[in-house]
């Protein structure tokens, strides 16, 4: 044997990750006596896995093209610690036999095409502490046995077909950080067993991540005991399932907390939740005045009944990414207070009966010296509600506005000269606009949408709105205005079925 095939059968750790290999691993890696350690992730190797000799203790093979199924021969593997094998093309099922190895500690199978059933026998893993069995195609129901594993801390089944409920059995899993069970066909309750957050003082409710969402979970949010302390880290995700009732006290304990698309009621308390999604529920009463907290990101209460008016004091929200209000009753002005927040990118408020002129600074928000520059809206909706005064021009000067319907309002004035550079949406319908059209919005290059039905905007249609023209074309809307359009539209390639008004057909000359 030559010295290269000696030292080649003496290799411990071989590491080859990342790379742009290709073909199938050759043979006589299957012989490497002492190897301990394979890592060949992010390539293109293909073909099916081998039966390994070495005493492996972890293999990483990610992010290939591998096929076939998962080797019930792995089950000898008796020192393997660690098996990486996500993003392949594996299929058929898990390997019962590996209920032997007992020293396994982390699986990884995401994103394969795994079927079948989850083993009952993986509860003898008492050593698993993560296993990612996301985006294959695995069902049945969640077996008690798993209760057994009491060192896992994530969990990962997401994106698969699962049913059945939760079994009792795993509120034994007191050390988990992640259970991520969304997108699946889970019936049931959420059980009461996740209530125990103290123990001997031990927090068990710290920096985790619970994924229920997109079930057909039904029944009311569990009656948890209230923290005595601040959950700092708590995600708690229920959207998208048959969930109805109140919420309970601890809901305001959480960091996040996902709950759209249920049928919760009551009112809403002052949470202290950095990002909260309450959408297409039934709750109602009043904004809580209140939540003063500075870390909110995210605010979804659209979709609900809630009938106050908006709150001054969530001008403090120095971080909110997203405010999303819309359809709601909720009245009276954009408090001033809320050009404050400095990083706002998302603004809904459609669909309410709030009144008043638009604050300048909501749109273009000032910061204090010292902080960075703001991005400022990238997408504004203030739709039907009864705004009134001066069209808000400055939210014309966002360089990263994608969207803007200020439709069906009592806004005055005229349109603006210019466009966003990446403007994509612009819906005018229904105000009280007068003007011409900018012939400087021939240059947009990104525009999808343009209506402006129901002004008194007046004129002709200018020339340069042939730059207009995108290979998919472009909705342009001008009804009951008094904009001569339909020859133009035809001129300069607009859709002209799309584009009518009242009054002569003649265009500009």
């Amino acid at each position: 044997m030559s010295l290269m095939g000696e030292l080649t059968l003496q290799l411990q750790d071989l590491s080859l990750l990342d790379n742009v290999l290709t073909g199938t691993l050759p043979n006589s890696w299957f012989n490497m006596r002492e190897m301990k350690l394979l890592s060949l992730s992010s390539n293109r190797l293909n073909g099916t896995l081998p039966v390994f000799a070495s005493p492996l203790q972890g293999i990483s093979l990610s992010d290939n093209m591998f096929s076939g199924t998962v080797p019930e021969a792995w089950a000898a593997l008796s020192q393997l610690t660690s098996v990486e094998l996500a993003l392949n093309k594996l299929s058929g099922t898990l390997p019962t036999q590996w209920s032997n190895l007992t020293q396994l500690t982390f699986v990884d199978l995401s994103f394969n095409k795994l079927s079948g059933t989850l083993p009952p026998q993986w509860g003898s893993l008492t050593q698993l502490t993560f296993v990612d069995l996301s985006f294959n195609k695995l069902s049945g129901t969640l077996p008690p046995q798993w209760g057994s594993l009491t060192q896992l801390a994530g969990v990962e089944l997401s994106f698969n077909k699962l049913n059945g409920t939760l079994p009792p059995q795993w509120g034994s899993l007191t050390q988990f950080k992640e259970l991520s069970l969304q997108a699946n066909n889970l019936t049931g309750v959420l059980p009461d067993f996740w209530g125990k957050l103290t123990q001997d003082d031990t927090i068990y409710l710290y920096d985790v991540d619970l994924e229920l969402d997109y079930n057909q979970l039904t029944g009311t949010l569990p009656n948890w005991p209230v923290p005595n302390w601040p959950v700092e880290i708590f995600i708690l995700k229920v959207s998208q399932n048959n969930m109805w009732g109140p919420l309970p006290e601890w809901c305001t304990h959480v960091s996040a907390i996902l709950a759209a698309n249920n049928q919760f009621t009551g009112t809403l308390p002052s949470f202290a939740a950095s990002a909260m999604d309450f959408s297409s529920n039934r709750l109602h009463g009043a904004l809580p005045d209140s939540w003063n907290e500075t870390s909110v990101q995210l605010c979804n209460l659209g979709s609900n009944n809630f009938s106050s008016s908006l709150p001054p004091s969530w001008g403090s929200w120095h971080a909110a990414n997203a405010i999303l209000l819309n359809n709601n009753s909720l009245t009276g002005t954009i408090p001033a207070t809320w050009h404050r927040m400095i990083e706002l990118q998302q603004l809904n408020l459609a669909s309410n009966k709030l009144s008043g002129p638009v604050p300048a600074g909501i749109i273009m928000p000032q910061p204090d010296p010292e902080d960075a520059e703001p991005l400022g809206l990238a997408f504004l909706d203030l739709s039907n509600n009864n705004f009134s005064g001066t069209l808000p021009v400055q939210a014309f000067q966002l360089p990263n506005l994608t969207y803007i319907d200020l439709s069906y309002n009592a806004f005055v004035g005229s349109l603006p000269q210019d466009l966003p550079a990446n403007l994509a949406v612009l819906n005018l319908t229904a105000n009280k606009l007068e003007s011409g059209l900018p012939s400087a919005w021939g240059k947009s290059s990104s525009m999808a949408v343009l209506r402006l039905d129901d002004n008194a905007l007046a004129g002709t249609l200018p020339e340069q709105w042939a730059d207009l023209r995108q290979p998919r074309g472009i909705h342009c809307s001008l009804h009951s205005t008094t904009v001569h359009c339909m020859a133009q539209c035809q001129k300069v390639g607009l859709n002209s079925s799309a584009c009518t008004s009242q009054g002569p057909l003649h265009h500009s000359s």
